[in-house]
C-alpha cells in the first residue's frame, strides 16, 4: 500500500489504472468511503479539459446603471449580433450561449452601439487572451466615443495575438457614461456590462510562398485624424510576419511605415497635408524565407467639408432652446428648433464676406425666455476645424424671439479665399461654448460663406474717414471705426492719440490698435477729450495717409443710467409710480 500509495503522490498512479482497485481492497472499510471520494475527484479533474474549468472574472458594478439609457445598445462580432435593451440591476449580462471563432493574427472588427442616451457614451472591450481570469491593460481591444444614441455605431478593431492560449475564454465590453479610460472591474455611476465566449483559434506552420492578401486601393482621412488599413486574405501562420512599409514619392521608393507596423491592418500617423501617400504590406514566411507585397493603398485628405464635427445634445430644443434667427450678409435664415440630433447644416445658404471690412452677423434665440448663450466661428484657415482664434463672439439673449443679438467681426487679411464654413451654436446657460462639445439644451447650425481677399495695394491708400465726435459715460470703451478706407492686401493700419491735436504718439490700451476697428480703453475724467486718428500705410512702398481725427467725450450723467428689463415676458410690468407731483401710470 506504501509503494502504491507513493505512485500516487508521483503522478505514476493514474486514477483510472486497475492499481486503483487493489489499492481501495488494501484499504480498511471504514475509510473506504473517504477515499473513493478522494480517488473520484482526481478521476473527475484528471478527465476534464484544462480550459472547461471556469475562470472567476471580475463582477463589474454601476450605482445606477442603465436607468436613463446609458447601456449597450448592440455587440457584434464574428457570429455574435447581440441586440439588447438596458438590464436590470446589477447591469451585468454573462450570455454564455452566445460565441465566435476568432483566428489569431486576424483583423477582426467589434461594432458596438449605445443605448438611448445621445451624447457621451464611452465604451471599450477587452479579451483574456491568456485565460487566467483576469483583463489585462494589454488585453483591452479598444475604446470608444459615440456621442448619438442607438442605433449609432462605433468600431473597434483588433488582431488576436498569435501567442493567446487557444480555445473558449472570455470578451467583455463595457459602457460607461462620460468616461475615459474605461476599468473592466471598477465602479461607474450610469453603463452596462456585457460578457461572451470567444473560441481562439490559433494557425499552422506557414510553407512556401504566403499569399500577401488585399488592401483598398484609395483611403481618405480628415487634417488630424488617423486611417487603418486592413488587409483581407493574406496568409496566417506560425512563422509569418507583417510588416507595412510607406512610400511619398508615388511608389517609387518604399521604407518601413512608422509605428506599430506588423499586424495585417495598421493605422497610419494623423493626417496633414505632408505625410499623405501610398502603404503596402510586405508578408513574410520566415521558414521559407518568400515574401510577398500587397497592392498600394494611396491614403489622401477628406474634403474639408466632410471633416466638421457634429456637435450633440442630449435634450437639444425641447424647451425651447434653440437658434431663431441667423442673419449675416444674404443669409437671413429663420427657423424653429430642429429635432434630434438638433444640428443641421444649410449647405444651399451662402454669403460672400470681404476680408479686412467689419461684418455685423444678427443672432435670435427660440421661444425660450432666458440664458440664451450663442457663439459663432469661421474656418478662416479651411482646415475641417474651429479654432479659438476663429471664434466670432459669443452673446447672452435674456428674452425669448425675436429678441436679437450682433457680433461684430472682421475677416482677416489672412484667410484664405474661398467658401468655407460658418457655424452658430446655442447652448442654454452656457458661457464659454466650444464648437464641438457636446451640452444638454441647445442646437447647432452651419452655413457656408464664401471668403473675397481684397488685391494688393499700391501707390497710396486711401485713409477714409471717422466720426469727427464720439460720446460715452464714465467708464466705459468707445468703438471708432473708418469708413472709405482702400481695401486691399498688404495695408498696415496704427491708429493714433492725441490730448492736444498736435502730438500724436500710438494708441495706449484698448483693442485693435493695428486693425481698422479700434475699441479705446475705458473713458473716465481724466482723459475725456482724447483724440483717435488712423494711420493706414501700403507696406510695399511704404505710402501712408492718416484719417481725420475723433474727438471721445462723456455723456452727462442723466443719459448714463443703466436700463433694466424682466428676464422672462411673463412677468407683471410696473402699473403705477406716485412720488410728490409725480403719477405716472404705465402699461
Amino acid at each position: 500500500m506504501q509503494q502504491s500509495l507513493q505512485k500516487l503522490q508521483t503522478g505514476i498512479l493514474k486514477p483510472n489504472s486497475s492499481e486503483r482497485e487493489n489499492l481501495i481492497q488494501k484499504i480498511p472499510e471504514k475509510c473506504r468511503s473517504f477515499f473513493g471520494a478522494f480517488f473520484f475527484l482526481i478521476a473527475l479533474l484528471a478527465a476534464l479539459p484544462n480550459n472547461a474549468v471556469a475562470q472567476v472574472y471580475c463582477s463589474p458594478t454601476y450605482t445606477d446603471g442603465s436607468i436613463f439609457g446609458d447601456y449597450l445598445g448592440r455587440v457584434k462580432v464574428g457570429t455574435i449580433d447581440n441586440i439588447t435593451t438596458g438590464a436590470p440591476s446589477p447591469f451585468y449580462t454573462y450570455y454564455s450561449s452566445l460565441s465566435t471563432t476568432i483566428t489569431a493574427g486576424v483583423a477582426t472588427t467589434l461594432t458596438v452601439s449605445p443605448g438611448t442616451y445621445t451624447s457621451n457614451n464611452n465604451i471599450a472591450a477587452w479579451i483574456d487572451y491568456n485565460q487566467n481570469g483576469t483583463f489585462e491593460a494589454t488585453e483591452k481591444l479598444g475604446e470608444v466615443l459615440i456621442n448619438a444614441a442607438y442605433p449609432a455605431t462605433g468600431t473597434i478593431g483588433f488582431s488576436v495575438p498569435v501567442t493567446a492560449l487557444a480555445g473558449t475564454t472570455r470578451m467583455r465590453v463595457r459602457e460607461a457614461y462620460f468616461t475615459t479610460g474605461v476599468d473592466p472591474c471598477a465602479n461607474y455611476s450610469y453603463g452596462e456590462a456585457e460578457d461572451y465566449n470567444v473560441n481562439i483559434v490559433l494557425p499552422t506552420a506557414c510553407t512556401g510562398t504566403p499569399a500577401a492578401g488585399t488592401v483598398p486601393a484609395t483611403l481618405q482621412g480628415c487634417p488630424g485624424t488617423t486611417v487603418t488599413i486592413n488587409a483581407t486574405g493574406s496568409t496566417i501562420g506560425v512563422g509569418i510576419t507583417y510588416q507595412w512599409q510607406y512610400s511619398s514619392d508615388g511608389g517609387t521608393t518604399w521604407a518601413n511605415a512608422s509605428g506599430s507596423s506588423t499586424a495585417t491592418s495598421y493605422t497610419t500617423p494623423a493626417i496633414t497635408a505632408t505625410n499623405v501617400g501610398m502603404y503596402r504590406l510586405m508578408v513574410t514566411c520566415t521558414n521559407s524565407a518568400q515574401s510577398v507585397y500587397t497592392t498600394a493603398t494611396t491614403v489622401s485628405q477628406s474634403a474639408v467639408t466632410d471633416c466638421y464635427c457634429q456637435p450633440a445634445y442630449s435634450s437639444g430644443t425641447g424647451s425651447g432652446d434653440y437658434i431663431g434667427r441667423v442673419a449675416l450678409g444674404t443669409i437671413d435664415n429663420i427657423t424653429g428648433g430642429a429635432p434630434s440630433p438638433y444640428y443641421t447644416y444649410y449647405s444651399a445658404l451662402s454669403t460672400n464676406l470681404n476680408a479686412g471690412i467689419q461684418q455685423t452677423l444678427t443672432l435670435s434665440p427660440g421661444t425660450y425666455g432666458s440664458n440664451n448663450n450663442q457663439a459663432a466661428w469661421i474656418d478662416y484657415n479651411q482646415n475641417g476645424t474651429f479654432e479659438a482664434s476663429e471664434k466670432l463672439g459669443e452673446v447672452l439673449i435674456n428674452a425669448a424671439y425675436p429678441a436679437t443679438a450682433t457680433i461684430n467681426f472682421t475677416v482677416p487679411l489672412t484667410a484664405l479665399a474661398g467658401t468655407t464654413r460658418l457655424r452658430v451654436r446655442h447652448a442654454f446657460f452656457t458661457t464659454g461654448i466650444a464648437p464641438c462639445t457636446g451640452y444638454t439644451y441647445g442646437e447647432t447650425e452651419d452655413y457656408n460663406v464664401n471668403i473675397i481677399i481684397p488685391p494688393a495695394c499700391s501707390g497710396t491708400p486711401v485713409a477714409g474717414t471717422t466720426p469727427a465726435s464720439l460720446t460715452t459715460c464714465p467708464n466705459t470703451t468707445v468703438a471708432i471705426s473708418a469708413t472709405g478706407t482702400t481695401l486691399a492686401s498688404g495695408l498696415g493700419y496704427q491708429w493714433q492719440q492725441s490730448t492736444d491735436g498736435t502730438t500724436w504718439v500710438n494708441a495706449i490700451g484698448g483693442t485693435g490698435a493695428t486693425t481698422p476697428n479700434f475699441t479705446s480703453p475705458a473713458i473716465t475724467n481724466a482723459n475725456a477729450g482724447i483724440m483717435y486718428r488712423l494711420q493706414v500705410t501700403c507696406v510695399s512702398n511704404s505710402q501712408s495717409v492718416i484719417t481725420n481725427a475723433t474727438t471721445v467725450t462723456l455723456n452727462g450723467f442723466l443719459s448714463c443710467y443703466c436700463n433694466s428689463s424682466a428676464q422672462y415676458s411673463g412677468y407683471t410690468n410696473i402699473g403705477n409710480v406716485s412720488f410728490g407731483t409725480l403719477n405716472n401710470g404705465t402699461a
